[in-house]
């Protein structure tokens, strides 16, 4: 898990397939910000907190890059963490199926 974001952006052979054809050249980046989010994700599940240097240790990317696409991904939705700066630590929210369809009903409100 820990070599896949290296992989991913080292190995450049199997990108090329990708981006040459004709029909999946269009959603490349998506493919890959998709993988970088399960990534991410399994990542952060196996601790409750993590400091921005691990990960950056970890997938061998810079703490600008680390910062700017987990902050993407948790205004998105896609993770579910809190960034804290000051002490260059992410927590973990831990939902709960109870919790998810609390938010969920909230969120749509009362029909």
């Amino acid at each position: 898990m820990f070599l896949l974001i290296n992989l991913l952006d080292t190995n450049r052979d199997w990108k090329n397939p990708i981006k040459l054809d004709l029909y999946l050249h269009p959603h490349f980046q998506y493919y890959m910000r998709e993988i970088r989010i399960v990534v991410y994700s399994q990542f952060l599940e196996s601790n409750k907190s993590v400091t921005t240097e691990a990960m950056v240790k970890a997938f061998g990317a810079t703490v600008n890059f680390i910062d700017l696409e987990l902050s993407r991904f948790i205004a998105a939705g896609k993770l579910h963490c809190k960034i804290d700066k000051v002490s260059s630590v992410l927590e973990m929210n831990c939902l709960d199926a109870t919790t998810s369809l609390y938010q969920a009903t909230i969120k749509q409100g009362d029909f």
